[in-house]
């Protein structure tokens, strides 16, 4: 069962893992390190009159995307958050960072002009690497596991591909599912999209298809993966959460899993998924509690999910 470790006082818009415990970023403007046990939060940052928006994490410095900025901040150490892009200046907000190596990507939503959204690299020392735009409002951003392209989920249901060094864009794939709102890496390859028009898959971009389907009448809208058990989760908007072992984990190879019948049946609606957390596994959270952020302990025994009432939850997968 879940076990609420408390609440923000606004929606939780993103969250990650740092050791045992989670950090999450919350529409007030704290971002704050959640131990398992249910002790008290210890707050990171707080920004007054901002609201927390993206985190990322890279080896002790942590990254924030917030409605006025991107902030470094180095855990561990009695600093205040530096600023590293001024987003308000460019009438923006920081819907989503990524970082590799020191390395600095963000998504911006222009809330002025409605278009042309600016994506933009910082090096570490915060000069700015290259910039360019999308058309369509980001969700979200990451680099590939290897460091070498930025991909962009988008409102129009696509995935913009961009080099990481240079900038130059990669093909774009074709229209996937509406309002891809959060993505997380399967493998090499592979990420896993999550839509509010209910399409939950993983988009092979060597194969440029969409793969490991399932569908759901209330809309997907945070996707969480680990490699280690390769275990994939998603959240709904009625708080139903999936949690399966994806088939790049079991084949090493194919994400298809209709060529490897034996692993387990096709998923064909979320709620006929009853079992948990053994196959297929629906769970209903209760209350309509919207699932806003999903994130998995590093060795996968343990998922972190944040809501849209500023709750902070988690769940132990073994026993």
């Amino acid at each position: 069962m879940w076990d609420l470790l408390g609440a923000h006082e606004g929606r939780i818009e993103d969250i990650i893992t740092a050791g045992d415990a989670a950090i999450a970023a919350s529409g007030d403007g704290t971002v704050a390190l959640w131990p398992p046990d249910g002790s008290a939060p210890r707050v990171l940052a707080s920004f007054r009159k901002q609201a927390a928006l993206s985190l990322a994490l890279d080896d002790r410095d942590l990254v924030i995307g917030t409605s006025e900025a991107v902030y470094r901040l180095a855990l561990g150490a009695p600093a205040a958050p530096r600023r590293v892009l001024d987003a308000a200046a460019q009438d923006c907000i920081a819907v989503g960072v990524a970082v590799h190596g020191g390395t600095i990507a963000v998504a911006l939503h222009d809330e002025a002009n409605g278009s042309d959204h600016p994506i933009t690299v910082l090096e570490r020392d915060g000069r700015t690497r290259w910039s360019t735009t999308v058309r369509y409002w980001p969700y979200g951003i990451q680099f590939s596991p290897d460091g070498r392209e930025v991909v962009v989920n988008s409102w129009d249901g696509k995935l913009y591909r961009f080099d990481a060094a240079t900038g130059d864009e990669h093909d774009e794939t074709p229209w996937i599912a509406a309002a891809l709102v959060d993505a997380a890496w399967v493998g090499p390859a592979e990420l896993a999209v999550a839509s509010l028009d209910g399409t939950l898959g993983v988009w092979d971009l060597a194969r440029g298809a969409l793969v490991d389907q399932l569908p759901n009448d209330d809309g997907w809208t945070a996707v969480a993966v680990t490699g280690d058990r390769g275990l994939l989760a998603a959240g709904d908007n009625r708080g139903g959460l999936v949690i399966r072992q994806h088939a790049a984990h079991h084949t090493g190879a194919s994400l298809d899993a209709a060529a490897r019948p034996d692993l387990e049946r096709p998923w064909a609606s979320a709620r006929q998924a009853t079992m948990f957390p053994s196959n297929g596994e629906f769970k209903a959270i209760g209350g309509d509690r919207v699932i806003t952020a999903l994130a998995f302990h590093p060795r996968a025994w343990r998922l972190f999910a944040g809501f849209h009432d500023g709750a902070v939850a988690c769940l132990e997968l073994e026993t």
